[in-house]
């Protein structure tokens, strides 16, 4: 068995020996030839394949491999030789579509539904994609409050709907708001938990100061103090000032920021245990089946119900499920 080794900072574990799938593309290489290379591949238990653009026809050998096969047992790690972000944006555009990843860029989704996804593109088109998994990547939007002060104080917002406040955290013209967290922006911060913690420590500060009789205008400092993200049982990654962990390293230490940062010694426990309950137990209550997750919500439009076979409960019916009825 190949050992494995975590990927930089992705988290995912590759084989110390991977497939370099260069040799796939050379002009005399037949779809035969790339296949049995491919099943080698999969027999030995590798499971990071590396392809670029620049590998000629790699890329065209690969796709239909793939999709008959597991796609989920393998890394694909592809590159560009370009330098400039429109080149190689480009470049790698080109090598999603090679292997058969259809993209909709600058496309705007209207609506999700058990169905599939619905958006409107560029041309104002509304187009409907059938699918029965969606996962969701983009942003947040922030409170509408935020567009509400940004209104009154004639503070701008960002593309995620955040009001630009004052290096002290307050609105323009008004040093008796503050807005913290999600709903502001400032130095291009990002909006995570630390930033709107520090955000809320210093207006605490600061409301507490002009109580005692200071009146000074102290901006507001971020200090970074590192990131970590769980990325799934017993693995995460951490990084700190140029020190990065991963896989269960990076989880303990992951666990103890966590912890350390809640307040009341029951909040860590009661935290404690439902993690030990997630992670030895390998509970996933994130994928217990409810009532909107299987289409029944009764507030969709009656043709996403009748799609889904849903139907309102009958009177009569003395039990009725998650899922729908299950006796009566």
């Amino acid at each position: 068995m190949i050992a494995k080794l975590a990927f930089g900072s992705t988290g995912h574990l590759s084989t110390r020996a991977i497939f370099g799938a260069a040799g796939l593309g050379y002009p005399n290489t037949t779809r035969a030839d790339a296949d049995a290379a491919l099943a080698l591949v999969q027999q030995y238990g590798i499971n990071h394949i590396d392809v670029a653009h620049s590998y000629g026809d790699a890329e065209l050998r690969l796709a239909p491999w793939l999709a008959g096969s597991s796609r989920d047992r393998f890394f694909l790690a592809t590159k560009t030789g370009r330098r400039d972000r429109a080149g190689a944006r480009e470049e790698i555009h080109r090598s999603l579509e090679r292997m058969g990843v259809e993209l909709r860029m600058h496309a705007m989704v209207t609506g999700v539904d058990v169905g599939g996804v619905t958006y409107t593109g560029a041309d104002h088109v509304t187009e409907t994609i059938e699918a029965g998994t969606v996962i969701w990547a983009a942003g947040v939007q922030a409170s509408p409050i935020a567009s509400q002060l940004a209104e009154q104080s004639g503070a701008e917002l960002d593309r995620a709907g955040r009001v630009a406040v004052l290096p002290n955290l307050t609105l323009p013209g008004h040093p008796e708001v503050f807005a913290v967290g999600d709903m502001a922006t400032i130095n291009q911060l990002p909006g995570v938990c630390e930033v709107a913690m520090q955000g809320g420590l210093h207006a605490a500060s600061t409301i507490r100061r002009r109580l005692d009789g200071d009146d000074r205008d102290v901006a507001f400092r971020y200090r970074d103090l590192g990131s970590a993200a769980a990325i799934g049982r017993f693995r995460a990654i951490v990084e700190f000032h140029g020190i990065r962990l991963s896989g269960f390293a990076g989880w303990v230490v992951w666990l103890f920021v966590h912890i350390a940062f809640l307040t009341g010694f029951g909040n860590r426990t009661v935290t404690m245990l439902r993690w030990c309950r997630s992670m030895i137990g390998r509970a996933r209550p994130e994928r217990v089946f409810s009532f909107g997750h299987t289409g029944g919500d009764l507030s969709l439009p009656a043709s996403v119900r009748d799609r889904v076979g849903v139907r309102f409960p009958e009177q009569g019916d003395t039990h009725w499920a998650a899922h729908g009825p299950v006796g009566s």
